[in-house]
């Protein structure tokens, strides 16, 4: 059956705008973790899909508190609420308005108490019945406080839920009910569900925090921000549900062709982020590609407008008939690296850079080795700067077991959480163990400048014994925003000779 909704100036809804950002994450029973911080961390990484209003929702031993307003995510929550939202499972939305005016009430999560429970639900997309499916909810005595077609999609749920053994197949009755593109977590005293529409045309994916901590975001670039693993985008028409670290699927069994969101990948997603296997920035390049050969202009200069056009531009710049003469500059060198590419790339064709480390044994370097090579084209350069790397670690022994030091790390991140620009210097621990049978050796340990570090290179450490050492951030010498750090340590153990170490932080005015 097909619905369509007359909008007069008496509906209680508005235009249709775009889209929204919703995260979840869920940790295995008895494992505790900071839900709430984890979901803002990957609430501000998806920013730019709402700046309307922002909110997350925690879940302790079955009890769910929630915290929304207008504003950025930044202005809504500070580490003192963050700090008073303890639970290990918790969903998050960004807004921007598709549904309903500017005001808290529109505001997500929605959290509700019923019959059988509480719950709380994210929404990103649109309803297309919602007009109808709020009148019938009205005739039947329920009572609105928001304009938002998510409040109808939260009193259908608890309809269905009524009716169904579980909230999983209420979401999945829900899904018969509704039409529309969107993409949902919902949140249970026990579960985490996600839920994305038969059509597959508003993005959802799936990731691992930790090993056993399953995440659902909107974008992957939401999973880049904590750390977690990708796993795979959920399939239209698709329920996941999280219960006590375990995943499992189901599927609404509506039958539909899928259809992609193509404004995702022209406009809205992060370039850096894959939405169902597709890069978005080389979609976008892939774009400006074909318009180059649909429209061909004798154009000297390609610009594009930040910065979703960026893209486009390079891939407009790139489509040419004629071949093209590639030469490697090196910027910075270590003397260790070696290229191999083609001078020269006829027209439609693919030229291939192969890059090689070469460190003799008699000489070792430990740590990062590093070279940055110009790009240049016809002679020009086109802004591309190559950049490689490696880790310079001890051969590996013939036999790596018998006698062998082995490094063993107490933490392997470390999260400051939100900390305040104007703020004194902040410290967290970790320990450096030596499980093995020969003394443990520091060759290297290197970061990005962000934190600083009592690990040292030349440190020793006997069979048995450990190593307490200190991470330190000064908050005064970064930038607004994420910061992401990986600590780079390189031992002489021969199994594991390179360990890295993430640590986070959200520095705030």
């Amino acid at each position: 059956m097909k619905y369509r909704i007359l909008r007069k100036s008496s509906t209680p809804f508005d235009k249709v705008h775009e889209e929204c950002g919703v995260f979840g994450i869920a940790a295995p029973e008895g494992k505790e973790i900071s839900a709430a911080h984890d979901a803002y961390t990957a609430l501000f990484a998806l920013q730019h899909r709402g700046q309307e209003a922002a909110g997350i929702a925690v879940n302790k031993n079955g009890v769910i508190h929630c915290h929304k307003d207008v504003g950025l995510v930044s202005s809504v929550f500070d580490q003192k609420t963050l700090d008073r939202m303890p639970g290990s499972m918790a969903i998050g939305h960004v807004r921007y308005s598709t549904t309903g005016d500017t005001r808290r009430e529109n505001a997500q999560p929605i959290s509700i108490t019923h019959v059988k429970g509480n719950l709380a639900v994210a929404h990103n997309g649109n309803l297309v019945n919602a007009g109808e499916l709020r009148r019938e909810i009205e005739l039947d005595g329920g009572i609105f406080r928001s304009s938002n077609d998510t409040e109808v999609l939260v009193y259908t749920i608890v309809k269905e839920r009524l009716k169904c053994a579980s909230i999983e197949e209420a979401v999945l009755s829900t899904m018969k009910r509704i039409e529309g593109a969107y993409s949902l977590v919902v949140m249970s005293p026990r579960k985490l569900i996600a839920a994305r529409d038969p059509h597959g045309f508003r993005p959802l994916c799936i990731g691992l925090l930790d090993g056993d901590c399953y995440v659902f975001a909107s974008e992957t670039c939401a999973l880049d921000a904590l750390g977690a693993k990708f796993i795979r985008d959920v399939e239209p028409g698709e329920v996941c549900v999280v219960e006590n670290g375990k995943l499992r699927s189901m599927h609404c069994d509506i039958e539909c062709k899928t259809s992609a969101c193509v404004f995702e990948y022209i406009y809205f997603a992060r370039p850096d982020s894959i939405i169902d296997g597709a890069s978005v920035e080389l979609a976008r390049q892939e774009a400006g590609k074909y318009l180059s050969i649909e429209h061909p202009v004798g154009a000297d200069v390609v610009i594009g407008v930040p910065d979703s056009g960026i893209p486009a531009a390079i891939g407009y710049a790139n489509t040419s008939k004629r071949p093209v003469r590639l030469e490697l500059r090196p910027e910075t060198t270590s003397g260790a690296l070696r290229t191999d590419y083609p001078k020269q790339i006829a027209p439609g064709e693919r030229g291939e850079i192969n890059f090689t480390y070469l460190i003799p044994a008699d000489k070792p370097r430990y740590g990062t080795v590093r070279d940055a090579l110009e790009v240049l084209i016809d002679g020009r350069s086109n802004g591309t700067t190559l950049v490689t790397h490696g880790i310079g670690v001890d051969p590996q022994p013939a036999d790596a077991t018998q006698n062998a030091p082995k490094a063993d790390f107490s933490e392997n991140i470390l999260k400051f959480g939100p900390v305040k620009h104007a703020g004194p210097v902040r410290k967290k621990h970790f320990t450096l163990s030596n499980a093995g049978g020969a003394e443990l050796i520091v060759r290297a340990v290197e970061g990005e400048g962000h934190v600083a570090t009592t690990l040292a290179p030349g440190q020793k450490i006997a069979p048995g014994d450990s190593l307490r050492c200190e991470i330190l951030l000064d908050p005064r010498t970064q930038d607004y925003g994420i910061v992401t750090e990986h600590l780079v340590v390189v031992t002489n153990d021969p199994v594991r000779p390179m360990r890295r170490i993430r640590v986070t932080a959200i520095i705030e005015e």
